[in-house]
């Protein structure tokens, strides 16, 4: 299996010396380097990416706010970050970076880091072609468990879903989906009422089709979890030709709140 890679260096010199090491190293493909972190945002708009190699102290944006946007567009992104310091190790951490390399690297530095990634983006896609969950977004909103659409006996129960597949991995507090979900009603008991209504019916619901771990929850919060479903949406994200294919503007098309995310998907095409 081959990953893409891209580079982004706002030193030229260290940038062919990356493009170097990268032409060097087994089963990845450099699909773009560049010395803007604008450029990147503007190529990953409309490209998949599996691992980014970031300098952290770039002109524009340094590497950890690109980073922070690029796991906006690639929430399963990996990250490994270049840089000649180690102060930005705790907010490289907080990121979830795979990789940390320090000035002056060697090609075994970078390549075990490479490697490393391979390894977890390979069992991350093997388990998701084993995801006993599909997720249709284009379209009306649809989960399908075996081969069945799974029936929410309260609508709210699956937009709440909804919103959490939207949001793609991250955690979703209860005034967050409230404020989405009962958007006209005002923020007290009766309607966090019916928000655990919403949370105990979709836990439910998955429970009795054994997919109850498809969620994650941590106090207040809950969040997918994506190594657990295929979708259409995560799919078109990654440049998938058939998903790409089957969006004809019709992200969630039943939800208001999804229009966003919707006109994201259309400039992505553009």
């Amino acid at each position: 299996m081959s990953i893409s890679v891209i580079v982004a260096d706002d030193e030229v010199n260290i940038l062919e010396d990356l493009k170097r090491i990268m032409d060097r190293i087994e089963d990845i493909k450099l699909v773009g380097s560049f010395s803007s972190p604008l450029e990147v945002l503007k190529f990953s708009y409309k490209n998949h990416v599996d691992v980014a190699v970031l300098d952290i102290s770039m002109q524009e944006l340094n590497g950890i706010e690109l980073a922070e946007m690029l796991k906006k567009i690639y929430p399963d992104l990996q990250i490994i970050f270049v840089t000649g310091y180690d102060e930005y190790a705790l907010s490289a951490y907080h990121l979830n970076a795979m990789g940390y390399l320090l000035k002056p690297y060697t090609f075994d530095d970078v390549n075990i880091a490479i490697k490393r990634v391979k390894l977890l983006i390979e069992g991350m896609n093997g388990h998701k072609l084993n995801a006993a969950v599909e997720v249709r977004c284009f379209g009306k909103f649809n989960v399908i468990v075996k081969g069945n659409s799974l029936f929410f006996k309260y609508g709210k129960a699956k937009e709440l879903f909804a919103l959490l597949v939207d949001a793609r991995g991250g955690m979703i507090s209860m005034e967050q989906a409230i404020t989405v979900l009962w958007e006209d009603r005002v923020y007290d008991n009766k309607v966090k009422q019916l928000y655990r209504k919403a949370v105990y019916v979709m836990r439910n619901t998955f429970r009795e089709v054994g997919c109850e771990d498809i969620c994650l929850y941590y106090r207040c919060h809950i969040a997918v979890d994506i190594k657990k479903i295929q979708c259409d949406y995560y799919d078109y994200l990654k440049g998938d030709i058939h998903a790409r294919n089957s969006y004809l503007d019709n992200y969630m098309q039943e939800y208001s709140w999804a229009e966003e995310t919707n006109a994201m998907l259309k400039n992505i095409l553009s």
